[in-house]
């Protein structure tokens, strides 16, 4: 049986070699690799992080920037003014049937029309208090004196985030949800209570968000 001495001195220098130079080559490489792949697959993650924070960052700036906005048009004496008054008209039969744009009205719901779009609102409502009903909507028709007690919307994200607005009279937000009323279509609600001069809840104020309206502000 061949043994290793009996093998020639060049074979053993070459085995030699190989194994004490290449082989630890290679193990070193392939480790060295490693450690790299490990190293970008960490600072990849890293960077995702930064920039999933800095995106969350910024949602929540529009987000308060927004609130803000609706808030300020919530307690501005002409929204509740225009509330009252197409509250009265709903409530006097001789008015039934004329449109809510005339006069003086139009200045202002023109001004709501406005704030809906720069806002990328699919609609943005006036609900009452007291009636239940949307006394005002800038979309005009799927919410147009829609009652959130009929059987239509009181199991919608409307109704729900109404209730829960008027339940705390505090800005309320429900996530998208499908939304039978507009065929199943994924959408939030906001809503910002409407207070009067004394003090006591006349209305809701809903922002209608369509499934684009993160995408959009990213």
């Amino acid at each position: 049986m061949l043994s290793f001495a009996d093998i020639g001195i060049r074979p053993k220098l070459v085995f030699l070699f190989v194994m004490t130079g290449i082989v630890p080559l290679v193990l070193a490489g392939f480790y060295s690799s490693r450690l790299a792949v490990d190293a970008l697959m960490e600072k990849s993650f890293n960077q995702l992080v930064t920039v999933q924070t800095l995106r969350k960052g910024e949602l929540q700036n529009i987000f308060s920037q927004r609130a803000n906005a609706m808030r300020m048009i919530t307690r501005h004496p002409d929204t509740q003014a225009f509330i009252l008054d197409i509250a009265a008209r709903t409530n006097d039969p001789s008015e039934q049937g004329v449109p809510v744009k005339t006069g003086e009205r139009d200045a202002y719901s023109d001004y709501l029309d406005q704030f809906a779009a720069t806002n990328g609102y699919m609609d943005l409502m006036i609900i009452h208090v007291a009636q239940k009903t949307v006394l005002y909507s800038v979309e005009g028709k799927v919410h147009k004196n829609a009652d959130l007690s009929g059987p239509k919307f009181s199991e919608t994200g409307l109704a729900r985030v109404f209730k829960k607005v008027v339940e705390d009279q505090k800005s309320r937000v429900v996530d998208f949800k499908p939304y039978e009323p507009l065929r199943g279509m994924e959408i939030a609600f906001y809503g910002e209570p409407v207070f009067d001069s004394d003090n006591n809840l006349i209305a809701v104020a809903v922002a209608q968000l369509p499934p684009s309206f993160l995408s959009d502000i990213i």
